[in-house]
């Protein structure tokens, strides 16, 4: 990830914002192509209605960089990561809300070092650390919304793993992707969507 503007630079020093991507951009129709592309047609395809990009502050920007310059030869992959989302996000406004037990908003404003109701990490089977899906279908199903939100909630990740644990072959679709540090992903999208 390169630096941002001077703008933007500013804007994120106080904390991430959320910036809404046309649907004509480049950037939207890929994220919407990749998503889409991993639910079978007939099977509850969702409705890929807005994506936001995480302007993040810098420090976490520069975490991340850092992280991924200590281990050069780990593979920085797009991963999906869902929570639940107990606030109004983007049926209003971008904005981040301040609930602890809104997972999606702690997630982005702590750079994956907070989950919801405080939490430093999410629990599995490989221990604690975060998980995060190639397949944004598996990854759906941890998504849970607020009843006045029209959307379910996904982020679309850059997570750097070690060599091999992408391999389809010895993974498959289905398996999480694991780090344990805050360090090794990074918030990119905010994703709404419908199903």
């Amino acid at each position: 990830m390169g630096n941002l503007c001077i703008p933007c630079d500013r804007a994120t020093r106080g904390g991430p914002r959320l910036r809404e991507l046309k649907p004509d951009g480049a950037t939207f129709k890929s994220l919407r192509a990749q998503f889409l592309s991993e639910w079978e047609p007939s099977k509850n395809t969702p409705s890929f209605e807005k994506v936001y990009e995480i302007l993040l502050p810098h420090d976490v920007r520069t975490r991340h960089e850092q992280y991924r310059a200590r281990n050069q030869t780990f593979q920085e992959v797009r991963s999906f990561h869902s929570s639940q989302c107990i606030c109004d996000l983007g049926a209003k406004e971008p904005v981040l809300c301040n609930f602890k037990s809104c997972g999606i908003c702690s997630i982005i404003k702590s750079g994956f070092k907070s989950f919801a109701f405080g939490m430093s990490s999410n629990q599995g089977r490989f221990g604690d650390g975060i998980y995060s899906y190639r397949n944004p279908r598996m990854a759906d199903r941890f998504a849970t919304s607020c009843t006045s939100s029209p959307y379910r909630v996904m982020i679309a990740c850059d997570i750097c793993v070690e060599p091999g644990q992408c391999d389809e072959n010895e993974t498959g679709d289905e398996e999480s992707l694991f780090v344990q540090s805050a360090e090794a992903i990074l918030p990119v999208y905010v994703i709404m969507y419908t199903k």
